[in-house]
């Protein structure tokens, strides 16, 4: 089922380069906005190394290929952990 997926969503290269386009502007618009770096250099302060850098760089988005981001899909997403949660009035069902 993934590779059904990711094969519509990213196997075609000009959907791929319109996704790495969003996502440079994306990056760039952060960078653009001083709020948001105050709140990246607070929480740089706060925890050092173990931060994670969840915006990458211009050199990584530009990097990514369908194969990066099957892996990625492969290895994070599956229905391992999942919960179902079911909410309402189910008297009614048999």
């Amino acid at each position: 089922p993934s590779e059904h997926f990711l094969a519509r969503r990213f196997g075609d290269p000009d959907n791929l380069e319109k996704i790495k386009q969003h996502a440079l502007s994306n990056y760039k618009q952060f960078w653009d906005n001083p709020n948001a770096i105050l709140g990246k250099l607070i929480d740089e302060h706060m925890w050092g190394d173990k931060l994670p850098n969840t915006l990458g760089t211009p050199e990584s988005i530009a990097s990514i290929t369908p194969e990066m981001l099957k892996d990625f899909h492969d290895k994070y997403y599956s229905p391992h952990g999942a919960t179902l949660v079911i909410v309402g009035d189910l008297s009614g069902i048999h």
